[in-house]
Parts: C-alpha cells; sequence; structure tokens
C-alpha cells in the first residue's frame, strides 16, 4: 500500500520539505511519520502547505522587486571615506567591507536595505572587494546580491589635521 505523505524536513533521496510524496505505508507509519520527517497529506495539509507556498511566492516576487529597485540606485553613488594617511597617500587604517556597508547603511535610503524589513539583508559577503583600500584614490567596489551585480565608487580623501 501507499501513503500520500507532506515532508516536514529535507529526507535523502525522497525530497525536501514541503514536497508532497507517495511512499510506502510502512516506510511512512514505521519511519517518518515517528521521526516527525513528515506528515499524512491530508486536504488541510494540503489546504496549509498551498497558502504557505503562494505567501513565499508574493514575498519572492517582493523581495526581486526591492533588489531591483536597489540596483538601479547604486550605480550613481558614491561613498566618500576621510582617512589619516602618509605623505605617499597610504592610510593608516585601511578601508573594508564593514567600512563601506556601515558608510552605505548609514545613507538613507540605502539604510533600509539591511534591515530584515526590506525582504533582503545587505551584508558583508554581498561587498566584493580583492582585499581592504590601503590607498587615497577613487575605487570601484561591486556589491552582488545573487545573481544582481552593480558597481559602485568609493573615493577616499585624506584627513586634514589641521596642521601647519
Amino acid at each position: 500500500m501507499l501513503m500520500e505523505v507532506v515532508l516536514l524536513k529535507d529526507v535523502k533521496d525522497i525530497g525536501h520539505a514541503g514536497q508532497i510524496k507517495i511512499v510506502a505505508d510502512g516506510f511512512a507509519r514505521n519511519f517518518l511519520l515517528p521521526q516527525r520527517l513528515a506528515t499524512p497529506a491530508t486536504a488541510k495539509v494540503k489546504a496549509v502547505l498551498s497558502q504557505q507556498l503562494h505567501q513565499q511566492e508574493q514575498k519572492k516576487d517582493g523581495q526581486a522587486q526591492r533588489q531591483k529597485k536597489f540596483f538601479k540606485k547604486v550605480p550613481n553613488k558614491i561613498l566618500v571615506f576621510t582617512a589619516k594617511a602618509n605623505d605617499k597617500g597610504k592610510l593608516f587604517a585601511a578601508v573594508s567591507k564593514e567600512d563601506i556597508l556601515k558608510n552605505l547603511s548609514s545613507g538613507g535610503e540605502f539604510a533600509r536595505h539591511r534591515s530584515a524589513g526590506a525582504g533582503f539583508a545587505l551584508t558583508e559577503k554581498n561587498i566584493i572587494l580583492e582585499q581592504p583600500l590601503k590607498q587615497i584614490g577613487q575605487y570601484h567596489v561591486k556589491i552582488r546580491i545573487n545573481d544582481q551585480e552593480a558597481s559602485l565608487v568609493v573615493v577616499i580623501k585624506p584627513q586634514s589635521d589641521g596642521k601647519k
């Protein structure tokens, strides 16, 4: 006999959480159900699953729209840093991904993209930087989220110490 179940967790060689699968009755009763890896696929469970999938699709669509909006604004963004440097333009403290993220996050419309309320979180992993920036100058830094990528400009200026 066969039984229709909804997987609650990923099960190797069977499927992923949220999928409806038809499995052997004994396998379901003796393994999947007692280990809480699945639940019988009743009409009520299927309706709840359908509703959850619909909500997930809406959430993904909203997130994709917010990301698209974000990536339209990024190429026009210029981040300016002032830092202490020696006479040759070498910085005493490098500008890192964390510094770029803090500056980007404090910049008005970009700040909300750091929070969970934006639908996606901008983290240091999204900033593509070979190594921390250690020289005065202008740099193009890439930001990548999923399959979207944009470049913004980071300008590092020397800090004036007020001495003459």
